[in-house]
């Protein structure tokens, strides 16, 4: 390896800086009639990802990345079969058979280290006229604020020009996501939007550091000002179709597990309502907490907990594994117990859900069933066009 090869070795590697982290966008267009009606949002949307991401992600000196493009295309859309297919040029998959479009920057291979990616991902969910737009980027400790401001704006720009049904900003490092065990309530609701099935302007899909809120809920939360008044956002900016973006804090590593409570209450009035054990049949007393809370040491998932339950205490929700979150949440608060603490037993797992930590404390409360989920062509966790 030459000198200059040496030298633009990132202290990561060296163990002399962190490894890197990384921010994801994640924005949703309901209603779309075509792929022409919102071709215009597409191109800004995959055009500012890969300026703005790109440039505050990339330092100067590093040599310009090249593009991969990759899609999946409908063959039938009536019959849901798709088919694989490549492009030279990201905007040659903007068509009526656009299943899965993927659009990468990536660096020469001869680079010796590769902290820095971006990474676009569009993708019908559940159909044709719904649109899963999500962008993610890697990037050095150095290169934080630089992103996430870039982040920040690419889903303002964007939402100012589309009328979003949902939008978000992650960002890996958020304290409330650092211990999967107390993974903040933002994880423990477990609204991940993709597999969210209320209609997305009748409950909010979700939250997190920046949250986009629609027209419709918007107006139903009061306004701007109405939830700068709560206290709980660094600042909240009105969108030209109504909707609002609202950021929790001025830095996300300031998104700690009591401001994303504080978001929580701010947000609740357009949370979809939390379904109790009692609604699928089952009341809990102290015998039934008990046992359950053995089926918890055991270290059952919300799934597990549904199926069992339905067996030996007759409920009436199959494998919903909302029942089983709200079994578990239950039986927790009769036994006095906190349902968001690490179990102290032999096998100290959490309830989960499709891999998903989601135990909630003090019932928290919006609850998403799944829905269809999609399959990426590349996870936004590898290297540019490499796997892990």
């Amino acid at each position: 390896m030459s000198a200059d090869d040496e030298a633009r070795i990132p202290a990561w590697v060296t163990g002399e800086a962190e490894e890197p982290d990384s921010v994801s966008t994640l924005l949703y267009l309901d209603e779309v009639e075509s792929i022409e009606s919102v071709r215009d949002v597409l191109r800004l949307w995959y055009g500012t990802a890969g300026s703005a991401l790109l440039s505050a992600a990339v330092p100067e000196g590093w040599a310009a990345p090249r593009t991969r493009v990759s899609a999946m295309q409908w063959v039938s859309i009536a019959e849901d079969r798709v088919a694989r297919a490549r492009f030279t040029r990201w905007d040659q998959g903007l068509n009526e058979q656009l299943y899965q479009l993927q659009g990468n920057w990536y660096f020469d291979s001869e680079e010796p280290y590769i902290p820095y990616q971006v990474s676009t991902f569009a993708s019908r969910v559940d159909g044709s006229r719904r649109l899963m737009l999500r962008t993610g980027v890697s990037f050095p400790p150095s290169r934080e604020e630089g992103v996430s401001a870039a982040a920040v704006e690419l889903v303002r720009v964007v939402a100012d020009a589309a009328d979003l049904a949902y939008g978000q900003v992650s960002f890996t490092a958020e304290p409330a996501r650092l211990d999967p065990y107390r993974p903040g309530l933002n994880g423990a609701l477990n609204r991940d939007p993709s597999k969210a099935t209320e209609p997305a302007r009748v409950a909010l899909r979700g939250y997190d550091w920046v949250t986009v809120i629609p027209p419709e809920l918007a107006e139903r939360l009061g306004g701007a000002d109405a939830l700068r008044a709560t206290g709980a956002f660094h600042r909240v900016i009105g969108l030209a179709h109504g909707g609002l973006l609202a950021q929790a804090t001025e830095s996300p590593r300031d998104f700690t597990r009591q401001a994303a409570r504080a978001v929580a209450d701010a947000l609740r009035p357009v949370f979809s309502p939390v379904p109790a054990a009692a609604d699928w049949g089952v009341e809990v007393t102290e015998d039934i907490a008990g046992m359950v809370r053995q089926w918890r040491i055991e270290g059952y998932s919300y799934t597990d907990l549904a199926q069992i339950a339905e067996r030996v205490l007759g409920s009436a929700a199959g494998v919903d594994w909302r029942f089983g979150m709200a079994l578990c949440r239950e039986c927790a608060a009769v036994l006095g117990e906190d349902a968001d603490q690490r179990c102290t037993c032999r096998k100290p797992r959490p309830c989960s859900s499709g891999g998903v930590f989601v135990l909630v404390e003090d019932a928290a409360e919006s609850i998403a069933s799944l829905d269809v989920e999609v399959v990426e062509l590349v996870r936004f966790g590898d290297r540019l066009g490499q796997r892990t």
